[in-house]
């Protein structure tokens, strides 16, 4: 992933009417729309980033694959460029589904529902549009290779899907939470011709060709809400790159990994609560094709997605199978009973260090069989105001030194939460757990559990950051740090999580 932002942080400077996209094929006529179906060759699982590289085929043809997408002539419609483009810049009609906006003006917001309650199952047909044209190359692929290897890539591709990239995973200390898969600039492939070949690694970076400045030079652009700010984390941290502001995140070929993983987590939660999911409010931001005000609800279109020809749109409700668009996940692919799929995310996600608000944010370590005690449970709330820009507020017990970049190696550093910043009237609410932070602290002696919040509000340290730059408080005032606590009776079983037991009580702001 090239460290450039493409001028994506640049001042706002005005849209050049010259387009690449000009020669962009408008369909608005019944019948020319283009299908979404998902994937072929029946329901199989999306894999983890590290699981794929270990499927021979798959992976070689995955490389492929992704490669030939990438190099796509800009002005098709399924090309990467059109694709990415979806979700922001260059801030065009896909497909022909036109903007909303008053008075026919173009708004610098792309199709993606930041910040509203479509933002994860909007995702979901986006996912499923990328994923069947990566397969429909990888199956082009396929064919060119002979016997008998083509048997065994044409059996590849027909199960090929799209990674996902699980960031919050307990993972050796020996190995980095980056896979290299993703930060190496060359990798090897086997073409059909049988060479084995080095070329450029197609996820570490999007190439335009062309890149046009005025295309794509600057920023812009509740339900499963929590969840976004955990995604926004993984958004932010990664600055600078593609992958933040949103307007430009969708052309780093991680963004897709990222985004099947925070898919995934969706899919989950749907297994372990099948009767929760989307409800209905009203939207508060705008984008392409939702004004401020409009009603939104399971049955709302998720444009520009059209699920056929003739101009029919994917909903929420539409999209709430995932097996309908051609995939699963490994956790889910059975059909586990709850019992069994908690002992699987506590097996995953016991030590892991990740902070933010999934599934398993409380269930930090296992429970010995049979232990059934009340504890208490120590966490933050972070009230992020949406500025317009990116940035991050990192959480340490204890004073530190250094520069920003810097921060998440310091010895004091706990946990972190960041924004995209969209710019909106309403602030975001992060929730943080610290409870393990605490646990360490009273085991080393530095305080009590009796004076364990006494000890917080004194000892907790915040500051704000991006890009590896600090941000003074000063300028982000709106910015609050709260300590909540509240009492968790710690799981019994393997197939339990943790309950809370009441609501959380307010201990005081932290202005550390």
């Amino acid at each position: 992933m090239k460290l450039i932002l493409l001028g994506a942080l640049s001042l706002l400077s005005t849209l050049s009417s010259c387009s690449p996209l000009s020669v962009f094929r408008e369909r608005q006529a019944p019948g020319s729309y283009y299908s979404i179906t998902g994937a072929k060759g029946g329901v199989h699982p999306r894999l983890e980033i590290r699981e794929l590289q270990k499927t021979g085929e798959m992976w070689n043809l995955f490389l492929l694959a992704l490669t030939e997408f990438e190099a796509m002539d800009q002005s098709e419609i399924d090309s990467y460029y059109q694709i990415a483009g979806i979700h922001g810049m260059p801030w065009y009609d896909w497909d022909g589904v036109a903007t909303t906006a008053p008075n026919g003006k173009r708004p610098e917001r792309g199709y993606c529902t930041h910040a509203q309650l479509l933002f994860s199952v909007w995702h979901r047909p986006y996912l499923a549009l990328f994923e069947q044209k990566l397969q429909s190359i990888a199956i082009s692929i396929a064919g060119r290779f002979s016997s008998p290897e083509k048997e065994k890539y044409q059996d590849a591709a027909q199960k090929l899907r799209l990674p996902y990239w699980d960031w919050a995973k307990a993972i050796p200390q020996s190995e980095l939470v980056f896979p290299e898969a993703l930060s190496v600039e060359k990798v090897e492939v086997t073409q059909p011709d049988k060479l084995k070949v080095q070329i450029d690694n197609p996820l570490f970076d999007y190439d335009f060709h062309p890149h046009n400045q005025a295309e794509i030079n600057k920023t812009g652009c509740a339900g499963f809400g929590a969840l976004e700010a955990t995604h926004d984390v993984i958004h932010v941290e990664m600055a600078p790159a593609h992958m933040v502001p949103p307007a430009v995140s969708a052309f780093d070929p991680v963004f897709w990994l990222h985004h099947a993983n925070v898919d995934r987590m969706v899919a989950i939660w749907q297994a372990l609560y099948p009767d929760d999911y989307v409800n209905s409010c009203n939207a508060e931001t705008a984008t392409w094709t939702i004004q401020p005000g409009d009603p939104l609800n399971a049955n709302t279109p998720l444009t520009p997605f059209h699920r056929d020809t003739q101009g029919s749109f994917w909903t929420a409700a539409l999209a709430r199978n995932t097996n309908d668009l051609g995939y699963t996940y490994p956790e889910i692919q059975n059909k586990p009973s709850n019992e069994t799929l908690i002992a699987k995310i506590k097996e995953l996600y016991a030590g892991s260090e990740f902070g933010g608000d999934v599934p398993t944010k409380r269930h930090i370590k296992r429970q010995d069989q049979g232990e059934s005690t009340i504890t208490q449970q120590y966490g933050l709330k972070v009230t992020l105001p949406k500025s317009g820009y990116p940035y991050s507020v990192f959480i340490f017990l204890g004073s530190v030194g250094g520069g920003a970049e810097t921060w998440v190696e310091d010895k004091s550093f706990v946990t972190l939460t960041s924004t995209l910043g969209i710019a909106s009237e309403k602030a975001n609410q992060a929730s943080l757990d610290i409870t393990k932070a605490v646990e360490q602290s009273i085991e080393s002696g530095e305080t009590t559990e009796e004076k364990a919040v006494e000890y917080l509000l004194k000892s907790l340290k915040w500051k704000i950051g991006f890009a590896n730059a600090e941000i003074p408080r000063s300028d982000m005032s709106e910015v609050k740090v709260e300590l909540l606590t509240s009492k968790v009776e710690k799981a019994t079983e393997e197939g339990q999580f943790d309950r809370q037991v009441g609501g959380y009580e307010p201990r005081g702001v932290v202005d550390g």
